[in-house]
C-alpha cells in the first residue's frame, strides 16, 4: 500500500506585490510592463537565488516566493526592497514624483507545505 500522505515541511513564503500597479498600468502600460520584466530579471530572480529561494508563481504585479527558512526570506525581502529603493532613486519621474519606479511590499509568513510545486499546505487545496 502506498503512502498517500505527502511529506510536509515548513517553508517561509513571501508574497511580493507591486504597490499602485493599477495606477502605473493606467498611466503607462508599456513602460510598467517593461519595468516589471526588468525588475524580475535584474533584481528579483538573482536576489532570490543568492538567498536559496525560488519563484513559485508570478501573477502580473506580484511574485510568490519560497525559502527554506524565515531568515533567508527576510534577508532577501530586505535586500530586494533596498535594491528597489536604489533603482527608484536613480530614475526620473514619468508621471509625477510618486511614479518614478516600481514600489513593492514583501510580507513573509511561515507555513507547513507539501513537497510539491504549488505550496498548498493542505491536501486537496489549490
Amino acid at each position: 500500500m502506498s503512502n498517500t500522505n505527502p511529506a510536509r515541511r515548513l517553508a517561509a513564503i513571501v508574497a511580493a506585490d507591486v504597490v499602485g500597479y493599477s495606477r502605473l498600468m493606467r498611466n503607462d502600460e508599456e513602460g510598467t510592463l517593461s519595468a516589471m520584466r526588468a525588475l524580475q530579471t535584474d533584481v528579483v530572480n538573482p536576489t532570490i537565488r543568492v538567498f536559496g529561494g525560488r519563484v513559485v508563481k508570478t501573477m502580473g504585479d506580484g511574485f510568490l516566493l519560497e525559502f527554506p527558512g524565515i531568515v533567508e526570506a527576510i534577508r532577501c525581502s530586505i535586500d530586494i526592497q533596498q535594491k528597489l529603493r536604489d533603482r527608484n532613486t536613480d530614475r526620473q519621474p514619468r508621471h509625477g514624483p510618486d511614479q518614478c519606479g516600481i514600489p513593492g511590499k514583501f510580507p513573509v509568513r511561515v507555513q507547513p507545505t507539501k513537497r510539491d510545486p504549488d505550496l498548498s499546505g493542505r491536501p486537496g487545496s489549490r
